[in-house]
């Protein structure tokens, strides 16, 4: 295949070799917006939350942007019940390699005060 060609053979086998040990092993990098205490919508027994970006911004050392996805919990701009919520966002790079981050929402019944009669 290589007749003769050494220099050739050793050139394709280092290439082949450096491609196997520069395997990305690395996880992105996710950052998460801060956990949230809200009071209920007024009449509600929830509360719309939101927070800028929807989805969180992740790095990852290979350059191309990882998928970012809600994995657990609800959305920005959904109506969040009254408790506490774990929203958990999931980033994957390209060599599958992921990374978690979490925060909380936390809604408290919004009970107004009423006059003093």
């Amino acid at each position: 295949f290589f007749f003769g060609d050494s220099n050739m053979f050793c050139l394709i086998l280092l290439m082949l070799v450096c491609r196997i040990l520069a395997q990305d092993t690395e996880p992105p990098v996710l950052s998460c917006p801060s956990s949230q205490v809200v009071p209920t919508d007024p009449g509600l027994m929830t509360a719309v939350v939101t927070w800028s970006p929807a989805l969180p911004h992740a790095t990852d050392n290979s350059g191309t942007a990882p998928a970012v996805t809600l994995h657990e919990g609800l959305a920005s701009g959904a109506a969040f019940p009254a408790g506490v919520t774990t929203v958990v966002f999931l980033a994957v790079d390209a060599s599958d390699n992921a990374a978690t981050c979490s925060f909380t929402v936390e809604v408290t019944v919004f009970c107004p005060t009423l006059p003093d009669r």
